[in-house]
């Protein structure tokens, strides 16, 4: 036995969009929800999002240390060019730190609008440590 899904593309479709699709249809859509008064369900939500052309995202999971109110993302680019984008969040960032794939603080990164800044070099990886308000 078997199953198949069609997912129609067109021609300019990049590598990183193919990777996307299929972590999707390999663990489906993760989802929450709650019940809450109308006037406080915003019309789409999103704890986090990546922007940025050929950024994929690899891993997003609670930091080895020091880590109650953290997160550790991972992401890379998919292409052949070099890429900048960012990692937006939707609560407030107090402070973020690029590290190594041990999760050390290799240095700190200036966030703005609850956004870390992603700058990559073809088929590179990079890991950040993002600390909350």
């Amino acid at each position: 036995s078997y199953s198949f899904i069609l997912a129609p593309l067109d021609k300019d479709v990049t590598y990183a969009e193919l990777l996307k699709k299929q972590d999707v249809l390999a663990v489906g859509q993760i989802t929450s929800c709650s019940s809450v008064a109308n006037e406080y369900v915003p019309c789409n939500k999103s704890y986090m999002r990546i922007e940025g052309e050929g950024i994929a995202l690899s891993i997003v999971k609670q930091p080895e240390e020091d880590g109650e109110n953290a997160v550790i993302v991972r992401v890379y680019n998919a292409s052949e060019k070099n890429t900048d984008g960012r990692i937006v969040f939707d609560k407030s960032v107090n402070t973020a730190y690029k590290t190594n794939l041990n999760e050390d603080v290799l240095c700190d990164v200036k966030t703005e609008n609850n956004a870390v800044p992603v700058s990559l070099t073809p088929w590179k990886i990079a890991t950040y440590k993002v600390v909350f308000e």
